[in-house]
């Protein structure tokens, strides 16, 4: 009697069992032998998403909210790559590096871009358009023919030319508005060709970047708007006023006109949900949005609250254990401090520092390699090998006199600055992080700290972004001594393997500092 091998399974058998699978199984799966493997990796659309949804998506009764997981925006990532980056995000398995700068242009898509220069004493924003190109505004920008504080710039040639608006014959009606509209704020997103911008004078307007032309202008707050933000569904602005206003986008027109209905939702005035200890001086300096919250924090001082975007109730408001700590006021300052607040479905970044005197359970990423691990050591080798300071048991040298030639003036002094700089090397107390909150709990996870080259030098961190896959944090980090300044790009990549080594992305280099210009401070681009 002839014995018959079992052939393999059916996809469609297997693709019914897949379905049910978590993540981790799915993996392991995926590693038993070729056909499951292809299976898994050619239905991703069909067998991932369940996966995704059941691992991570917990909803909770007591909010008014839950997390949503981020879908896949391009074709460069699949669902198995959302779930790869956002478990290595609760992980903190992270790839942290200084990338490297192209001297030439770039053949992949612009994908970010990241730094706070400043032109002429006042700090430009810069966002990405849906085009590629960067739209960049400061008060300093104006022409004899046009009000304008927006420019349009390749990040390729680094062209820029002038945002010249239009309004249509429906839209008269806001021709006033335009005139006195001195734009303060805006705001853009890759995947979106909608530009919002906060004027001086309370009002929000919306634009076409297609068209450039005005198609919805909103009057709410009763002073100037400090910061805006959108998601697919509403505008969201904060303003010196202490208030947040919502406002939805009308989705049953094609374009939008005076005419159309009110589309303002609502108003939240975070002064009613601040605790007795906080005061938010100078209104909303700085808002985040993602699907179902938003995120504010102070323009001056104070906590980060973060609202649920459909009813407007506050969910969490974050603070800084302050037993790690010798103040409230110093703890407070780690959470805000003029920072670019960054929201993903699951996390909030705010920027944060760490004081090495004081132990926390909060543990860094990455773990080995960062800058607090770096002073550490050099700390405690200071601590060792001598009784008495180098400089103590030299001889005394000679005292300068008025028979020294300028020469041998200048030789004396400079031998003494770099006895006094080799001996006087101190180690700073305190390290500039971003700190990592779980939008489900309201704690810090960990926090990312970069990397020094030398540890001993002062650094603040002044611009952070993320990719729109949520796969890389970039900061800028500028190191600032008596005889040194730098600017310097650093990247956390979720994104990235154990058997990955290159950087999968390019970085060129948008702004520099020119004197003539009165321009100072680096912009970056991100090249995906």
């Amino acid at each position: 009697m002839q014995h018959n091998k079992n052939g393999p399974f059916p996809t469609e058998l297997l693709v019914s069992i897949f379905i049910y699978l978590d993540g981790s199984s799915l993996s392991k799966c995926s590693r038993v032998c070729h056909q499951w493997n292809r299976v898994i990796t050619q239905f991703d659309a069909v067998i991932w998403p369940n996966a995704c949804y059941r691992d991570f998506e917990q909803p909770n009764a007591k909010r008014f909210w839950s997390p949503q997981f981020p879908k896949p925006l391009n074709s460069k990532r699949n669902w198995q790559d959302m779930y790869r980056i956002t478990k290595n995000w609760y992980t903190g398995h992270v790839k942290a590096f200084y990338p490297t700068t192209l001297k030439h242009n770039s053949d992949l898509d612009p994908s970010l871009v990241i730094g706070s220069p400043q032109e002429q004493g006042l700090f430009t924003c810069l966002t990405l358009a849906q085009d590629g190109r960067i739209v960049r505004s400061n008060p300093n920008y104006h022409t004899t023919t046009t009000t304008s504080s927006l420019m349009l710039q390749s990040p390729i040639s680094k062209q820029s030319v002038f945002l010249n608006p239009s309004v249509s014959k429906d839209q008269l009606v806001w021709m006033g508005g335009l005139q006195t509209h001195s734009i303060v704020c805006h705001y853009t997103h890759p995947s979106s060709n909608w530009l919002v911008t906060g004027a001086l004078n309370g009002t929000v307007a919306v634009w076409d970047l297609n068209t450039k032309r005005l198609v919805r202008m909103w009057h709410g707050h009763r002073g100037r708007v400090l910061c805006i933000s959108m998601n697919d569904e509403a505008v969201v602005s904060g303003g010196s006023d202490n208030l947040i206003r919502v406002w939805d986008w009308d989705k049953t027109i094609n374009e939008w006109t005076h005419q159309s209905r009110p589309t303002r939702r609502g108003m939240i005035n975070t002064v009613d949900y601040l605790s007795s200890r906080s005061d938010w001086y100078q209104g909303v300096g700085e808002i985040a949005v993602n699907g179902n919250l938003v995120a504010c924090a102070p323009d001056a001082s104070g906590p980060v609250l973060v609202f649920s975007l459909l009813t407007g109730s506050i969910v969490y408001e974050l603070n800084i254990n302050e037993k790690l700590h010798t103040s409230t006021e110093w703890a407070t300052e780690d959470i805000s401090a003029f920072t670019k607040l960054c929201l993903t479905p699951f996390f909030l970044l705010t920027k944060g520092k760490i004081n090495q005197q004081y132990k926390s359970n909060v543990r860094l990423v990455p773990s080995a390699s960062n800058v607090v691990t770096q002073r550490a050591f050099m700390k405690k080798n200071q601590s060792v090998g001598y009784i008495t300071k180098l400089s103590e048991s030299r001889q005394p040298s000679m005292e300068a006199t008025g028979s020294m030639t300028p020469y041998q003036l200048y030789r004396y002094y400079q031998s003494n600055e770099q006895e006094i700089e080799q001996d006087s090397v101190i180690v700073p107390t305190t390290s500039a992080c971003i700190n990592v909150w779980n939008l489900q709990t309201g704690d810090i996870l960990y926090r990312l700290v970069p990397t020094l080259d030398q540890p001993n030098q002062n650094y603040s961190i002044t611009d952070i972004r993320m990719t729109t896959d949520y796969s890389k944090v970039f900061a800028t980090i500028e190191v600032r001594g008596s005889k040194h300044y730098e600017e310097r790009l650093f990247c956390w990549d979720f994104s990235a393997r154990n058997d990955q080594l290159e950087q999968d992305f390019d970085i060129i280099e948008l702004d520099q500092i020119d004197p003539v210009k009165r321009k100072t401070g680096t912009s970056w681009v991100c090249f995906m």
